[in-house]
């Protein structure tokens, strides 16, 4: 007994529901339209959130158009639900959205309102499978190659965002025949 790593302490067992909030209307991206896997049309969007460094409250909202691969960010000033609305809705003011892919994150939990007011519709990811968003995961790490992930994103500004985003999305992409 002294030779187990517990020592013969009872471990009380975690509950998926223990201090979790579900997100309400949520459908699933199984049922996303067939038009959506093929990239066939611009208005498609991936959406998630890039976290800043510990120490700081900072993060991104980053969203990547799934046909063009257009990448953009915005920086938000907590991990609220409130300011990834308000951060998407920035971004998004000039596209005609038609869905948004979301993971599960508590960021996401107002996705319903960001839904009428871009007159679009919201579908999520299974959880923990970050591939089935694997656009916006792609874009991260290139991302990350500006922000490594011990940087806190309270020190940087909004204008050095826009200069990391022009300079990802001026790279050529093979997949676009941008060679």
């Amino acid at each position: 007994m002294k030779y187990l790593i517990c020592k013969g302490r009872h471990r009380r067992k975690l509950t998926h529901s223990a201090g979790r909030e579900y997100i309400k209307n949520r459908t699933d991206i199984s049922l996303r339209p067939e038009i959506v896997n093929k990239r066939e049309r611009i208005g498609d969007i991936e959406a998630d959130t890039v976290i800043s460094a510990k120490g700081g409250k900072s993060c991104i909202a980053v969203a990547v158009e799934r046909k063009s691969r257009y990448y953009i960010f915005r920086k938000m000033p907590d991990k609220s639900a409130a300011s990834m609305n308000n951060a998407l809705l920035e971004m998004l003011k000039n596209i005609d959205v038609k869905t948004i892919t979301y993971d599960n994150g508590s960021e996401n939990m107002k996705h319903d309102e960001l839904n009428k007011l871009l007159g679009c519709e919201s579908y999520f990811c299974r959880p923990y499978c970050s591939a089935d968003k694997g656009s916006i995961e792609n874009r991260n790490k290139i991302l990350r190659q500006f922000l490594p992930k011990k940087t806190n994103f309270d020190l940087i500004s909004q204008h050095q965002l826009d200069t990391i985003q022009n300079k990802i999305n001026n790279q050529p992409m093979k997949v676009l025949n941008c060679n």
